[in-house]
């Protein structure tokens, strides 16, 4: 009962004294049960003893919520600062608000909830319109203030337009997505997928901006969904460099770094998108390229999947856009993989990466840095290969993904292999499983298998080893 009271109340004496009184006249058996109703009913009547300017400060600072603080309240109040440090005092003498220099808070989220309930409809679409627009007057605003200024938007509709709201919505979706905040981004890219008319002009891009979240959020298969609502879109709509842009959102995973393989769907899009784009150089054009080049690994012959990447490569290098250049190059890293071409890998990955970090694009930072690895493990360069996988787990770490992550592990593993620690090889190799099926990476998954495979080989049970495979 005692833990039940204080995790209601917070601790707060206002509470606590109130439920033990209620408790008491009403002769109830817990006093936990009676808290939702007597804290209101407390803290109505804590506001209705307020003057008339004080009440009103206290449903602005309701308004605001999780972004309150002194300057914010006193510009959407317009009040003078000695004026409102008058009216911040009598709340907090009331016992609903605690200050902190310019800090500002409700004593407890019960108070702000009953005086946010108390305000009428009207009133609080008003102060969150308001609210909104002190953020739109900021010349810089942060990504929080772009997620602020949605929720405020949503909060005040009908008096704004939707077609401003889901702008402002869409926009805190991508700053979520821009600080590695993908679960955020996935949630905001929702809300502004139902706030949009499906046929207005803002519609199919709302439907990319879903495949790209989600995508970056490792829920593949929702994400995929997504992509192939906005290829059916694009035919309606007969919208080519949407199509094509539909279909690398399908073939491309996480940031183009792993890519299905033997997938019917992915390669029929592909082959689909560069029919419909035409022949003319475009960045579009040989993105998808080099895209198909690698989707069409063991399903085509190696020259067809050179020919592609070279194509998309000298393609790029006309246009001048890194971005291109760099995921182009790695689609022929990929068509040339094998100890004949490990210079030649090695240079491209280099290039890779210096290209990623001119845009900036961390992912294709990573892919560059992935490339690199290999070639250098192949050559036998293990200290230079050591640097970049410390380079690589750092980015990963910033990332926060699972489909990023299991690669260091994996190569944490390799060197324990080469140093014959089994126990840890094997450890490696179970974290790599878990972090890939986490990450929704098939590579993982079948990597994972192989290096949990080797020290079973290696202790002489080669049945147990083929009975794992």
């Amino acid at each position: 009962e005692t833990h039940a009271v204080h995790e209601r109340t917070g601790g707060n004496p206002l509470f606590v004294s109130e439920m033990a009184r209620l408790a008491a006249s009403r002769g109830a058996g817990s006093v936990a049960s009676i808290l939702p109703e007597s804290a209101d009913a407390t803290i109505r009547r804590r506001v209705a003893r307020l003057a008339q300017p004080a009440a009103a400060a206290l449903g602005a600072a309701a308004v605001l919520g999780a972004y309150l603080s002194l300057t914010r309240l006193g510009a959407l109040l317009g009040t003078p600062p000695a004026e409102l440090a008058a009216l911040v005092d009598q709340l907090a003498a009331a016992g609903l608000v605690a200050q902190d220099g310019d800090r500002l808070d409700f004593t407890h989220a019960l108070v702000r909830d009953a005086v946010y309930g108390a305000l009428s409809p009207a009133r609080r679409r008003q102060l969150h319109l308001e609210a909104a627009e002190l953020i739109e007057g900021a010349h810089l605003r942060t990504g929080a203030q772009t997620a602020e200024r949605a929720h405020h938007l949503i909060q005040a509709l009908p008096l704004v337009p939707v077609d401003t709201v889901a702008a402002a919505v869409e926009a805190a979706s991508r700053a979520a997505a821009s600080m590695w905040a993908h679960e955020e981004s996935v949630r905001w890219c929702d809300r502004a997928i139902d706030l949009v008319d499906p046929a207005s002009a803002r519609y199919p891009d709302l439907v990319l901006l879903a495949g790209e979240t989600r995508s970056s959020a490792g829920d593949l298969q929702r994400a995929r969904e997504a992509f192939l609502e906005a290829a059916e879109i694009a035919r309606r709509t007969e919208d080519p460099d949407l199509f094509a842009r539909a279909a690398l959102g399908f073939a491309s995973g996480l940031a183009g770094f792993e890519v299905r393989l033997w997938d019917r769907v992915q390669t029929d899009l592909l082959e689909e998108g560069l029919t419909r784009l035409g022949a003319d150089d475009s960045v579009r054009r040989s993105q998808v390229l080099a895209r198909l080049s690698v989707a069409l690994s063991f399903t085509a012959s190696d020259e067809r999947r050179c020919e592609l990447a070279e194509e998309a490569v000298r393609m790029a290098r006309r246009l001048g856009d890194p971005a291109a250049l760099a995921g182009a190059l790695a689609a022929h890293c990929d068509a040339v993989a094998g100890p004949a071409h490990v210079t030649l890998r090695e240079e491209q990955a280099g290039e890779i990466v210096a290209l990623a970090r001119r845009v900036p694009d961390v992912g294709l930072e990573l892919l560059g840095l992935r490339l690199r690895v290999v070639a250098r493990l192949e050559r036998g360069d293990t200290p230079g290969a050591r640097l970049d996988i410390g380079e690589f787990e750092r980015l990963a770490t910033r990332l926060r993904q699972p489909f990023f992550s299991w690669y260091a592990v994996l190569w944490r593993g390799l060197e324990a292999h080469l140093v014959g620690d089994l126990a840890e090889m094997a450890a490696c190799a179970e974290e790599v499983g878990r972090l890939g099926e986490l990450g929704g990476s098939r590579n993982a998954t079948v990597l994972s298998s192989v290096q949990a495979v080797w020290p079973v080989i290696e202790r002489g049970l080669a049945e147990e080893a083929m009975a794992r495979l």
